[in-house]
């Protein structure tokens, strides 16, 4: 409805208000003053608040604005859009106010269409007659074009509004203005198949000579609405006999559906294949109805009607309002089904099937996103449905998309439902397993993030770099995408996190570690030389080096120089780049993600890392110089560890070590008010007492005591039990047992718990945890240079770091009996053409799939084949079954006809 034009913005919209607002307070003079001075776009859509429409629009449902109606006309407005809002146009509103001034003007502007139908298939001339508006009536008539044979979807012609109503003489005038017209057709009849000759003879017979004009100039031509008037009395016989030979008049519409629409709607199917047939457009929709015949049909789920679409070259498939067919099929499913239906068989699942077999790849986009950003596999997985799930995850939909909740697609399918699919993307390339050239194929389609032929973007000086990235349909935002975050969303879901053992999964990460491990260890090799550097220089350098003058403190902002080695300077200098390093990258890294910066426990050790070593570089101060040092060797030591932790092989080890910790943690700050009300007792108790060696004089030292003796360090000789030695002796005795023995012993049990499961699902946790480092790598590689700028080095580091930048089908080739070789279609990595069946391919280079890995996936062939040879054994016993009933059945006749012989053979000899 809105044309949009350039130079919309903040003061653009204060215009169109001040627009509205002069023509709601009848301010004729500036609102003429606007239009004239300003670029206006009079059709120019008020979406915000109530106020939804046109300029035209208002000023039709308010009333009394002819003067305003004709300024707009003359200035371009439209008078025939439909409001999307109110599924009407302005003819109908000002019908609707009786305001025949402002119909005048409308009708005296040749653009507007006094036949213009709403929702209900009404014209202007049927709410005139509603409202027994004489004046109105007589407007709309002298316009030659005004048909006053349409029926609308109640198969009303606006004379039967008249006639519907109880008899009375206010009404006369009304019908000697349409009983004047030649063109009246008489014959029509209503759904009782009473003619409105018939009911005016009846109801008016005063009017019977009136009848001898009217109907003596009826256009002999088909008309639309009679074609929807046979559909809605299901007169489909009838219908199929017209429809030959009218290709002109098939395209109409009655105001809420085309024909095919109207037969996609209610399962018409024979009728949508006539129409087909005929040529009518696949496409065409009408101003109150956007939604194409294929979505609409697709959201009922009649398959016959689907397939006749798909099979016809001209249907198109692009979204409508943010939605696909797949939207409409999924969402449809679930709807009730209306009383007015027909019984054409609605199968969702089979509709889907065929659309996904028959529509060529890649005109139907599986991923498409809609308002909410849900894709078609989110709604499938929210509601159950298996099979549908199914067949989205094996026509390619990606597991990993979010919405805008944040919620991936992954997130509400079943554990079995994903095992089944994951199974079934492990198949062989049908060569016995001893031959040499047997391959295990491992396909990973429902891991790609982006669909290649959309998302890839060509520069304007042909360098080419990737998307990573699923766009919002608004084209607003882009959400960035890594190839390993489904594995790190499943991670998050427990019951789908088992699945990260399966041989996809783990095949996919053994492939992608191959790709990430080099920046890996560039970064741990950097870290490596900071930290033995940084550990030099303060046992070396800085601890051991005494101040100027200690009796003076004083501080220095400038490194020492004076009195060292060269190899102190030198250490001091690569210290300094090494932190210039290490900050660029943290600054990279907050640019890149800020919230997942933040929140991340890790960075804040880094960033503790960095302000140590500046004092430690910067500030010589010999009062804290040692605090410093004991902090900074205890801070980049711990961080060194967390790293060397992220390698797979050692990821069990640490995430042991981060889960107990924090475990312990929580559940000591749940029970940390017993100990510190055990440390106030003892500080109530003991602060008075005399003795030197007295540690809870103080409150903060009883603080440090209490937490001391929960390890069991009592020390008891030195607790002053001598002042209230009944009390505190008991309260001692209740901190032993309470404190020492049953919390500390819980806190013992709870770690050996949790180092027990983290033990059980070993390899589990290392595989969450090489995921976990991948995509933290992807993230940092991919997305660093890009927020730079640089958009040649981003699509160099793609190339090296992602898997599916130029595979066609996301497949890759294992050999085991080539020593588990892995070959890549359209990899772009070293090109292998020692085989004639894999002259197509590219090959990793010194790449071996894990021995592990490819049993694995050989025990999931081999137990599909069993159930399979298990099912086939079931039909073969099946089929005996029935062989013997039948036998049986045979016999029983045998048995049958030879009891009949025998007794008339016993008869005969009685005889």
């Amino acid at each position: 409805m809105e044309s949009k034009r350039p130079g919309s913005g903040f003061f653009q919209n204060d215009v169109y208000k001040d627009l509205l607002h002069a023509m709601r307070i009848d301010d004729e003079n500036k609102f003429n003053q606007i239009l004239t001075s300003e670029n206006v776009n009079v059709n120019k859509v008020y979406e915000k608040g109530s106020d939804y429409g046109t300029l035209l629009d208002f000023c039709s449902v308010e009333g009394n604005k002819s003067k305003y109606i004709a300024t707009l006309l003359n200035r371009g407005a439209n008078p025939n859009l439909i409001n999307s809002r109110t599924k009407k146009g302005p003819i109908h509103q000002v019908a609707l106010q009786e305001d025949s001034e402002s119909m005048r003007v409308l009708l005296e502007h040749r653009e507007t269409d006094p036949n213009l139908l709403d929702n209900f298939g009404s014209t202007a001339l049927h709410y005139a007659c509603k409202n027994n508006d004489v004046e109105m009536v007589q407007t709309i008539l002298q316009r030659p074009e005004t048909n006053l044979n349409i029926t609308n979807r109640k198969g009303k012609a606006p004379l039967h509004i008249v006639l519907d109503k109880e008899p009375s003489a206010e009404y006369v005038d009304v019908l000697h203005a349409l009983l004047s017209k030649p063109d009246l057709d008489l014959t029509l009849t209503d759904y009782d198949g009473v003619t409105l000759q018939q009911m005016i003879e009846e109801s008016y017979p005063d009017l019977v000579n009136e009848l001898s004009v009217a109907g003596n100039d009826v256009r002999p031509n088909l008309d639309v609405s009679f074609l929807f008037q046979l559909l809605r009395r299901n007169n489909y016989r009838q219908f199929l006999n017209h429809v030959k030979g009218n290709r002109d008049i098939l395209e109409g519409n009655d105001g809420s559906y085309t024909l095919l629409q109207y037969c996609c709607e209610y399962g018409i199917d024979d009728v949508a294949q006539a129409l087909l047939d005929e040529g009518v457009d696949p496409n065409a929709t009408c101003s109150t109805n956007i939604w194409p015949p294929i979505m609409i049909a697709c959201r009922k789920g009649y398959v016959s009607i689907v397939k006749m679409l798909v099979n016809s070259k001209k249907t198109s498939y692009q979204p409508v309002n943010n939605e696909t067919v797949l939207h409409c099929i999924v969402n449809g499913g679930y709807g009730k089904q209306g009383l007015s239906e027909s019984n054409t068989e609605k199968n969702y699942q089979k509709c889907l099937s065929y659309l996904l077999q028959k529509v060529p790849k890649g005109r139907i986009d599986v991923n498409y996103r809609d308002k909410n950003g849900n894709t078609a596999l989110h709604y499938a997985a929210k509601v159950g449905d298996q099979n549908i799930v199914l067949e989205m995850l094996n026509a390619g939909a990606y597991i990993g998309v979010c919405n805008k909740l944040n919620e991936p697609a992954c997130a509400d399918i079943t554990q079995s439902t994903m095992e089944r699919h994951l199974d079934s993307c492990i198949v062989t390339n049908d060569k016995l397993p001893r031959d040499e050239m047997f391959a295990l194929i491992f396909n990973y389609s429902c891991l790609i993030p982006f669909n290649k032929s959309e998302d890839r973007v060509i520069s304007n000086s042909s360098e080419h770099f990737i998307k990573v990235s699923i766009n919002d349909n608004d084209g607003k935002h882009l959400h960035k995408s890594g190839e390993t975050d489904p594995l790190i969303h499943m991670s998050k879901n427990h019951e789908l996190r088992p699945l990260l053992t399966h041989p996809i999964f783990t095949s996919y990460l053994h492939l992608k570690w191959h790709k990430i491990k080099p920046y890996y260890f560039i970064n741990l090799l950097g870290y490596f030389l900071f930290w033995f550097i940084l550990t030099y220089y303060i046992l070396g350098v800085y601890v051991s080096s005494p101040s100027d003058d200690p009796s003076l403190n004083t501080t220095s902002v400038e490194p020492k120089i004076s009195n060292k080695h060269p190899t102190d300077y030198l250490a001091w200098a690569l210290v300094l780049i090494f932190l210039l390093l290490i900050i660029v990258r943290e600054m990279l890294q907050l640019i890149i993600s800020p919230l997942k910066y933040v929140i991340n426990p890790e960075n804040w050790l880094e960033i503790c890392i960095i302000v140590i070593t500046i004092l430690i570089l910067f500030y010589d101060d010999s009062s804290i110089k040692h605090q410093i040092s004991a902090i900074g060797i205890l801070a980049s030591w711990a961080e060194f560890v967390l790293l060397i932790g992220k390698h797979p092989s050692l990821s069990t080890n640490i995430e042991m070590f981060k889960t107990v910790s924090w475990n312990f943690l929580k559940f000591l700050a749940w029970y940390s008010i017993l100990i510190v009300a055990f440390a106030l007792c003892f500080y109530t108790l003991f602060k008075d007492a005399t003795d030197e060696d007295n540690q809870f004089q103080y409150f903060g030292v009883s603080i440090f005591k209490t937490v001391v003796m929960l390890t069991g360090e009592f020390d008891s000789a030195s607790i002053p039990f001598v002042l209230f030695p009944g009390l505190s002796r008991v309260l001692f005795v209740l901190f032993v047992f309470l404190i020492a023995i049953v919390l500390f012993n819980l806190l013992n049990g709870l770690a050996v718990s949790d180092t027990q499961a983290i033990k059980a699902d070993a390899e589990l946790v290392g595989y969450i945890s090489q995921a976990k480092l991948i995509s933290h790598v992807e993230e940092k590689v991919s997305n660093g240079f890009n927020c730079w700028g640089l958009l040649s080095t981003t699509y160099k580091f793609s190339n090296a770091i992602n898997m599916f930048h130029e595979i066609s089908e996301g497949k890759i080739r294992v050999y085991p009996n080539n020593a588990n070789r892995v070959e890549l279609d359209d990899m772009g990595l070293v090109k292998n053409r020692k085989h004639e069946e894999t002259e197509n391919c590219y090959e990793f280079k010194s790449i071996y799939m894990d021995p592990r890995i490819v049993k694995a996936a050989r025990e999931i062939l081999f137990k599909r084949e069993h159930e399979k040879s298990h099912e086939n054994y079931l039909v073969l016993v099946t089929e005996k079954e029935n062989e013997l009933r039948e036998l049986l059945e045979e016999f029983k006749e045998c048995l049958r006809e030879y009891k009949d012989i025998n007794l008339r053979m016993n008869q005969q000899f009685r005889a």
